[in-house]
């Protein structure tokens, strides 16, 4: 079974918290609410002896704010994902946020899907044992970005140019590698996510169309039965069958 993600939850009204926990745990899946905190200062002690592999925080709360926290964070460790949300629709605080290294910027009431991807995008899922041996360092590069952008239109030419070489040459090269066509692995990636979801999730099949990449639920579903011999709605009755 896969180890579910820990969050660090800083917020300093408890029933926004809970409500939040209940989302990512009983609606989102695959991660779950493993610490909380009610304030920056709360967090900071907690972080001396915890690890978690993101943090969601709250934007305004006494004694230490979020913004606060982040930066004290970033002294110490760069790399920890960090959510900021907010009741504040105001862009100079998203870009305060991002500026001090928040990963993404939510606004309350906090839509779960936009959560699911912020979420996923900043520590996704381990929906696989995966671990790119054999390949060489472009491709296993090219996965990690694929993984990461799933909700999105994913091109051969975006990636190409991310990694810095010719699109053509990157065609060949992942086929050369990995033995499958990048358009198939793609599809299977996403459709391998939407799988997780449907099982491990409370989100509607809409919802997880578009978390895997697919802007029409009909072109989801046909894809999706095409490649699993079920729909998405059988595929989530079977359960644990499949």
């Amino acid at each position: 079974m896969i180890e579910k993600l820990k969050i660090l939850l800083v917020e300093d009204e408890e029933i926004i918290r809970k409500g939040i926990k209940k989302m990512v745990e009983q609606i989102i899946g695959g991660y779950e609410v493993a610490y909380e905190a009610s304030n920056g200062i709360e967090a900071l002690r907690l972080l001396e002896y915890i690890q978690p592999d993101i943090i969601i925080t709250d934007i305004r709360m006494e004694k230490m704010s979020g913004l606060e926290l982040i930066h004290k964070i970033r002294l110490h460790d760069e790399s920890l994902p960090i959510i900021i949300i907010s009741a504040y629709a105001d862009f100079r605080y998203a870009q305060e946020a991002l500026a001090d290294g928040a990963t993404a910027y939510l606004v309350k009431p906090i839509d779960r899907i936009e959560l699911m991807q912020a979420l996923i995008k900043a520590c996704p899922l381990p929906i696989d044992n995966e671990n790119f041996v054999g390949d060489n360092q472009i491709i296993a590069r090219v996965k990690a970005l694929i993984k990461k952008q799933l909700d999105q239109d994913i091109s051969l030419r975006s990636l190409a140019a991310e990694v810095g070489i010719n699109h053509q040459y990157l065609s060949v090269l992942f086929k050369n590698v990995t033995g499958e066509n990048f358009s198939h692995y793609v599809t299977r990636k996403r459709i391998e996510c939407a799988k997780n979801l449907l099982i491990t999730s409370g989100l509607k099949v809409y919802e997880v169309s578009q978390i895997s990449g697919y802007r029409s639920e009909k072109h989801f579903s046909n894809v999706f039965k095409s490649i699993t011999g079920m729909t998405p709605t059988e595929y989530r009755n079977a359960g644990d069958k499949v």
